[in-house]
């Protein structure tokens, strides 16, 4: 050991400023402890060309952000300090909010089914780091190791990296905006695949269809309703009993691995790779190398062909070989809204909003099935008649490495308020709005737009549950018809293009063409068409200002629809190719269409009903479904418990000394339990159905058992026993059951704990306080100016605790099961504190539940 600042530090201890050396482009910094750590780090997985990480460039700029370093017990802990206000992004696939300022992240690749909004790790790693400054510049940060990494950015406007010795740091920037350093980062991990035409279109993909008979009946369904459809993927369903690496006698393969390997497992990887290396080398970027196999061999079979590779795990540089599906959503508001930022983070993909959208709304009864088919139309139309702009946005991408899909703030970074923005998103310059709240239709919500002229539109279909469009003033989109799939399309079709004109009454775009598939487009076999319009005295002017590329000009129509505002617009026709001008109306008649515009777009918003958020309660469902208390009672205890509403205790009434220990209503608070460790976390349910009562059996004791759904495949389980053997207690056995879990997952499910909440009434809130000792032999009296405290490892309370109520001269005492118990949580509340019991943050399976049993007795204290 040695002495560092007073302290006492192992010895093998360093710190400072990071070394560095310009790379790549300018205003790209390589960071590195030392000339030692920069020749021991591991090959770069990350980097197109690894070569471009480790040479040097001529470059006499010095970074404006130099990191700091501490290494000590083989951990290299890296920070960078920033302006005061600089906001976070990125951290690759992320569950909750779009900022990530004030969150930790651990880069681990898991399959996370059913997800909630705290977890900390998913399926793929990005040890990534999006900084945008207060003036409107953006920073990128990349700790460039394949291995297990904590990102946190808890403290204000600082980065800091955890992770196994040595790494580098690669910084992009500050640059001007947001999209230029992720520009430049594409320049280093390269741009997205140009993906297939089709691969735009929607594509079906849900547990499971069993057959190629069952596909066929819903691939014509699909076709029937006139709901488009591209692709309906296959599940696991060919593996052998689900297992990885299986096959059956016609088809072969290896879409799930929950749980990993031991760490110091060796692989024995190619050099470029990083050589023998154990498994927390290999871990996180197993998915992407096999992405990368799976596409280079699709490559080699078929030149003629893109390859198309959809993939769950991955890392950062993923994007080179595969489309990133956003894995195992349930079909609830929480992850709804959740795939908006997730999606964003990742800011490459724009697949999977659709399908949450479209997963989210199945409808429970006939009359809501069809008004959900015709929603679900409805979006799916307006994403096939922007196909062509979508599509151009993927080439420009491919290209040039500018996000297909960026957060709003991007078209303003400067305005603060649309940093936190997270239910709307740009295509390119197009503004997509979305309500993901429950029950909430787009009309409700106050929609935040960047600065600048922004033109509303819709294609005569507006609806509460469909997403608002907006257009940004000097921008020109191609559109095409609302085919029921991308191969409908035609390149004779006509050619739709939507104009909104700037303050100087000019605007522009550009529309990609070619075979839809396939590298001639490398070779020049392709149309790239650039569109203006400008307005001169009364009339708009639609022209093509050049083209690229050696494919000619099919002859067809020119439709332009010209935005007035207020959802208003003119339609001109023309050829493709050729002039187009457009006299345009009067202020006076453009007065008149804006009014019938809203107008129309009110009348259809009042007309249209909104998809219901659940299904109505209809019946028993077999058992009982109410919200009458049941009672529960012994010569010591009499409980009353809520079988619907949260599955309540609402009264813990210990008969002997007439005290009400519980503070509730039916409504809230009592004893309850949740799935994760947020109050309420996603897939919570407050409808429980009783699954076995024995009440007033003559020899037995009362008891009663509950569920409640969480989604995912599990239940909350509970089981209140009054045992005659000992009327002073009652027992209450919590479980958190995988039910129906396993299909795509391994057999395990989501992260989840199970925290126990009850909520306890102080009678004398003042005279009240927690007793326990703890695991390590101290004593603990915790009283409520406390606040809230919670005990972890051998602080934990060794079996049992017990709130104190000294004017009353009697304690609850609550026992438990110390081995099922990992955390225990005191929140004084006024009058009242919750004694919560937290579980392991686990995954679940049949075979392996987590439990939490305890008891309440209530003693006379001295």
């Amino acid at each position: 050991m040695a002495e560092y600042e007073g302290k006492v530090v192992p010895a093998d201890f360093t710190s400072g400023n990071m070394l560095f050396k310009p790379i790549l482009e300018e205003g790209v910094f390589r960071f590195d402890c030392s000339s030692d750590d920069r020749d021991a780090a591991f090959p770069s997985l990350s980097f197109t060309n690894q070569k471009n990480r480790d040479t040097p460039i001529m470059n006499h700029k010095v970074p404006m952000y130099t990191p700091t370093f501490e290494c000590v017990s083989g951990q290299q802990i890296v920070t960078i300090e920033l302006p005061t206000g600089t906001s976070f992004y990125g951290t690759g696939e992320v569950s909750g909010q779009l900022e990530r300022t004030g969150k930790r992240v651990f880069t681990w690749n898991i399959a996370a089914w059913g997800f909630d909004s705290g977890t900390t790790s998913l399926y793929q790693s990005h040890p990534w780091v999006l900084a945008v400054l207060p003036n409107g510049e953006a920073l990128g940060i990349l700790a460039d190791t394949t291995r297990r990494c904590e990102i946190d950015l808890r403290k204000e406007s600082t980065v800091k990296f955890i992770a196994s010795s040595s790494y580098p740091i690669i910084t992009f920037g500050p640059f001007a905006s947001p999209t230029a350093v992720l520009t430049s980062l594409s320049h280093a991990i390269g741009t997205i695949f140009m993906p297939p035409k089709w691969s735009l279109g929607y594509q079906q993909c849900r547990w499971s269809y069993d057959s190629a008979v069952r596909v066929l009946e819903v691939a014509r369904t699909f076709r029937e309703k006139g709901i488009p459809c591209d692709v309906i993927w296959m599940d696991i369903d060919y593996m052998d009993g689900f297992r990885c690496f299986t096959f059956d006698q016609l088809v072969h393969g290896g879409p799930a691995v929950t749980k990993s390997m031991p760490e110091d497992n060796v692989h024995r990887g190619d050099a470029e790779l990083g050589g023998c290396q154990n498994h927390s080398h290999y871990h996180n970027v197993y998915g992407m190398l096999m992405a990368r196999s799976t596409y280079e061999g699709m490559k080699l079979a078929n030149e003629n062909k893109r390859p198309f590779v959809l993939t769950r795990a991955g890392f950062i540089g993923s994007q080179r070989y595969a489309a990133t599906w956003t894995g195992d959503n349930l079909s609830n508001w929480d992850h709804l809204h959740m795939s908006i930022p997730m999606v964003l983070q990742l800011l490459r993909e724009f697949l999977q909003m659709d399908n949450n959208q479209l997963s989210l709304r199945i409808p429970m009864v006939v009359s809501e099935r069809l008004r959900c088919e015709e929603v679900c139309r409805l979006a799916l139309k307006r994403r096939y008649r922007l196909i062509p702009h979508i599509y151009t946005l993927f080439y420009v991408a491919h290209t040039t490495g500018t996000p297909v899909a960026t957060p709003t703030f991007f078209a303003d970074p400067k305005d603060p308020s649309l940093r936190t923005v997270e239910n709307s998103f740009l295509l390119g310059p197009l503004l997509i709005y979305a309500s993901t709240i429950p029950d909430q239709g787009l009309d409700e919500l106050q929609h935040k737009l960047p600065k600048g002229i922004w033109m509303s539109f819709d294609f005569d279909d507006s609806h509460p549950d469909l997403p608002a469009l907006y257009l940004q003033g000097g921008s020109v989109i191609p559109l095409g018809p609302p085919h029921q799939h991308v191969g409908e399309a035609d390149p004779t079709d006509d050619i739709t293009l939507l104009v909104a004109l700037d303050e100087h009454g000019k605007a522009e775009g550009v529309l990609f063409e070619d075979d839809g598939d396939g590298y001639e487009f490398t070779k020049g076999g392709y149309l790239l068409t650039y569109y203006v319009a400008e307005l001169q005295t009364s009339v708009v002017s639609v022209r093509v200002s050049k083209t690229e590329g050696s494919w000619k000009r099919p002859k067809r129509g020119l439709h332009v629809q010209l935005l007035l505002g207020g959802g208003a617009k003119i339609d001109a026709r023309g050829t493709d190719g050729e002039v187009l001008q457009i006299t345009m109306p009067s202020e006076h008649e453009v007065s008149d269409l804006v009014s019938t515009s809203k107008e129309r777009y009110r009348n259809r918003l009042e007309s249209a009903k909104l998809i219901p958020d659940v299904q109505e309660v209809s019946g028993h469902k077999g058992i009982e479904l109410s919200s009458t208390p049941i009672e529960l009672k012994s010569s010591d205890w009499a409980l009353k418990v809520v079988p619907w509403i949260g599955g309540r205790i609402i009264s813990m009434m210990h008969l002997p000394s007439g005290t009400q220990w519980l503070h509730s209503k039916i409504e809230a608070n009592g004893y309850e339990e949740y799935s994760g460790v947020e109050y309420r976390s996603a897939g919570w349910s407050e409808e429980y159905t009783i699954v076995e009562r024995n009440l007033e059996q003559a020899g037995e004791e009362e008891s009663l058992k509950l569920e409640g759904e969480i989604d995912g495949g599990l239940v909350i389980e509970r089981q209140i026993s009054l045992p005659k053997d000992n009327s002073k207690v009652f027992r209450v056995d919590s479980g958190i059951i995988a039910r129906y879990v396993g299909d795509g997952s391994g057999g395990y499910s989501r992260l989840v704990c199970l925290r126990v909440h009850p909520m306890f009434n102080l009678l004398h809130p003042t005279e009240s306080f927690v007793l326990f000792i703890s695991i390590d032999g101290s004593k603990h009296e915790v009283w409520p100016e406390a606040n809230e405290q919670s005990y972890e490892g051998n602080l934990r309370p060794n079996g049992e605790w017990m709130l104190v109520d000294k004017c009353l001269g009697l304690a609850l005492l609550n026992r438990f099961d110390i081995t099922e118990v990992h955390k225990c949580l005191i929140h004084w509340g006024t009058g009242t504190v919750n004694l919560e019991l937290w579980s392991e943050q686990r995954l679940v399976s049949k075979q392996a539940p987590l439990t939490i049993s305890h008891e309440y007795e209530v003693r006379a204290i001295p």
